[in-house]
């Protein structure tokens, strides 16, 4: 089966990309280069450095802050119901 492999014009196509340097790396399932392994040390590291950078901290802008914003509104309002309104012209009156 190598043998075959070995032989055939894929494998051509392959050693003559390699020898001109425009063969593509293989990856592996962990997308990194082939040749460049890293060890599970550096790679718990490099997470674990990353989960402790502080990250800041994203503006409330959802559908919580909007239903906060919506109750304080119409506590508000309910608030300027309940005080006695009384125009200007209704005050004159009431002093004369």
């Amino acid at each position: 089966m190598v043998r075959v492999h070995l032989k055939s014009k894929r494998h051509a196509r392959s050693k003559k990309l390699l020898g001109e340097g425009r063969l593509k790396l293989m990856l592996n399932s962990d997308g990194e280069l082939e040749e460049e392994q890293e060890t599970h040390a550096e790679r718990h590291a490099r997470t674990v450095a990353l989960a402790q950078q502080v990250q800041k901290s994203k503006k409330d802008s959802g559908r919580q802050r909007q239903n906060r914003r919506r109750k304080k509104r119409s506590q508000n309002h309910v608030e300027k119901k309940q005080k006695p309104l009384t125009s200007d012209k209704k005050k004159r009156k009431i002093e004369k």
